[in-house]
């Protein structure tokens, strides 16, 4: 049943949308958009009675992905090299007297480290952006 049609048969019940929610939840195994479970909870401060938790999955697992050493690429090789491995990419321009313009002196994660993909990573660029 995917999420849709779970609303659809809570609707078909007379259920108060006040009384359920609906949360994603990362599951590689349950093609996304598809319902993986419910929590009902005891709650009288809601019309039903009862407080109801739909887990509806995403289709992804969150994995941990290895942050690549970009200092020293151009600005667009490293936003490249950071999106290909699963990252978002923030700039930031700063103007150094002891980096090669354009040239990324720095990065916000550490490279090696292991970090959930999807994680955004700021590169520091010498130069003014222009």
């Amino acid at each position: 049943m995917d999420a849709d049609e779970a609303k659809e048969l809570l609707e078909s019940y007379g259920i108060d949308p006040s009384c359920y929610s609906f949360e994603q939840v990362f599951d590689g195994t349950v093609p996304e958009g598809v319902v993986i479970s419910s929590e009902v909870f005891e709650d009288d401060t809601k019309p039903a009675g009862f407080y109801m938790v739909v887990k509806v999955s995403t289709g992804e697992v969150v994995t941990d992905v290895k942050v690549p050493d970009i200092v020293g690429m151009s600005e667009e090789k490293a936003k490249q090299t950071l999106e290909d491995s699963g990252f978002v990419c923030n700039v930031e321009y700063q103007e150094m007297t002891k980096a090669e313009p354009g040239k990324v002196f720095s990065q916000s994660e550490e490279a090696g480290s292991l970090i959930p993909k999807g994680s955004e990573i700021t590169i520091y660029v010498a130069g003014s952006g222009e």
